[in-house]
């Protein structure tokens, strides 16, 4: 609006209070409205190959996301992941599904947000 100042740390944080509802209900819309094209991620090819093929989402650089990326947004941004279990005994790979990562980037505030990509660098 005209004549009031933006603050984006308020912004961010507004956004931040409303992004797991507004995840919730646009994850529920995609299953209602879309079920046949709900497809599970299992393991880091299939997931970081819908990332990149189908979202063509990539790092500000261009270059394809890494598990090290993806890892950090679960763990900094919530992003919808079961992690998987590596050890001697057993391996268990990664999972997550299409319409839950699909939702999940809907509901980021911005492509260009410094803690999705931390110590990118943008012009």
């Amino acid at each position: 609006m005209p004549g009031i100042p933006r603050n984006a740390a308020r912004e961010r944080s507004r956004h931040a209070a409303i992004a797991p509802a507004r995840q919730r209900a646009l994850y529920d819309l995609l299953v209602a409205q879309l079920p046949q094209h709900q497809h599970a991620l299992i393991g880091w090819d299939a997931i970081l190959a819908f990332l990149h093929r189908t979202l063509q989402l990539t790092r500000p650089n261009g270059r394809p996301l890494s598990r090290r990326q993806v890892l950090r947004w679960h763990r900094t941004q919530g992003f919808p992941l079961v992690t998987g279990n590596m050890n001697r005994y057993a391996r268990t790979p990664p999972l997550t599904t299409s319409h839950a990562v699909v939702a999940w980037v809907l509901t980021r505030k911005s492509t260009d947000e410094r803690d999705l990509f931390p110590g990118a660098v943008t012009a």
